[in-house]
């Protein structure tokens, strides 16, 4: 493949030379002479024929054959190291096939795009120049550099771009990646505004939001938007964060303060609790989940210990956790609260079984992960029942 010109070619002095030379052999031999006068009006013709369009200029092709169809159309063949422009869009490929009444041009074998920060790669290509349309087909590779230097791409069988309006569509297997974010995402239809940073993904989407791919997404429909600092997910959402898994409705991350935000009946499933409620709120540190907040309608199952059964219970209006490396740590509810608590039942080790009901509750967990007290406020009532092993 030809490198990347820099459209400097013809400005310089010796090349201008070699350029003479060549003219003054083809003028000597009119075998030659007489190929190049019809490849120069037809690029004259070109030009004149398109002048509402992007100019064409060829800088480089091994062998060039040109053909007139019967209306007076011409077709030219372009063969070996092909490296044309189009205004200041750049074509590499191995071959290409001009169309002048079409006006379209189909670039095969390792095509390269290139246009001010994109960078577009694939097998086979189709540029329709009315429309500014290129197909992209066959491991097609679509990149955007920003300003920062970072990168986004997709990678998909086949991708549609307008050029005008910056919009890609790309379909099949596609695979899309932020660096600059660490989103990664798969599905088989794509579709982006590069103006706006909106898009969305469908068929079977799937996005991860974190590097270590830790917290990742399914739903029926995701959007994103702007550099990817907000992904929204619509219908029979599935999020997974290592152990913790919720199912909702609807699902909002927020990367910038590490927030997801779950509505539709959300419920939350990790080795050491269950929630459900109406609406849900968690926040992400770099290694867990450290809050969750539950709104409405809130019922929450937990156990001390990981895997265990998850047999207290908390019923509140809105529930707050904090979570310590995956553990419930502290658990606050208010409005309305009923809870039900038993402690592990050992032998040789007196456990209390707690239920009451009140207007606020928090129960506080220590190091060894066993309930260190509980605290009711408010409109309290409830038994405790202590029981006690007889030692021998």
């Amino acid at each position: 493949m030809p490198k990347k010109s820099n459209g400097k070619y013809l400005h310089n002095p010796c090349n201008k030379m070699k350029i003479k030379k060549v003219i003054f052999c083809c003028f000597r031999n009119k075998r030659v002479l007489k190929p190049l006068i019809v490849f120069a009006l037809f690029s004259f013709f070109l030009i004149l024929s398109a002048e509402d369009m992007r100019p064409y200029r060829l800088i480089n092709s091994d062998d060039v054959t040109i053909r007139k169809n019967k209306s007076g159309y011409y077709t030219t063949h372009l063969t070996g190291n092909v490296h044309f422009f189009y205004g200041n869009t750049e074509f590499f490929s191995d071959k290409a096939i001009l169309r002048d009444l079409e006006k379209t041009a189909d670039l095969i074998g390792n095509v390269e795009v290139y246009e001010d920060t994109l960078a577009l790669y694939a097998k086979t290509v189709t540029y329709y120049r009315l429309e500014e349309k290129i197909i992209l087909r066959d491991s097609v590779f679509f990149k955007e550099t920003h300003r920062d230097s970072t990168i986004r791409t997709f990678q998909s069988d086949y991708v549609e771009y307008l050029r005008e309006k910056r919009n890609l569509i790309a379909k099949g297997q596609v695979n899309a990646y932020d660096e600059r974010e660490s989103v990664f995402g798969n599905c088989g239809y794509l579709t982006y505004d590069l103006n706006s940073g909106y898009g969305y993904l469908i068929e079977e989407p799937e996005v991860f939001l974190r590097s270590d791919d830790s917290l990742s997404i399914k739903a029926q429909k995701i959007d994103y938007y702007k550099d990817c600092k907000k992904v929204v997910a619509n219908f029979d959402v599935v999020t997974k964060y290592k152990k913790n898994t919720v199912l909702s409705d609807f699902a909002i991350y927020m990367s910038e303060n590490s927030e997801a935000i779950f509505l539709g009946q959300p419920y939350f499933s990790s080795s050491y609790a269950d929630a459900y409620s109406q609406e849900m709120h968690l926040f992400f540190d770099e290694e867990n989940i450290h809050q969750a907040t539950l709104l409405d309608s809130c019922r929450l199952f937990f156990s001390t210990e990981e895997y265990g059964e998850k047999d207290n219970k908390i019923n509140a209006n809105r529930i707050k956790i904090d979570f310590l490396d995956g553990a419930v740590k502290t658990c606050f509810a208010f409005e309305n609260v009923r809870s039900y608590y038993q402690q592990k039942q050992e032998e040789k080790k007196d456990f209390l079984i707690n239920q009451a009901r009140g207007e606020e509750l928090v129960i506080f967990i220590n190091d060894d992960k066993e309930v260190d007290r509980i605290e009711l406020k408010q409109k309290v009532n409830g038994s405790y029942k202590f029981m006690t092993k007889q030692f021998e």
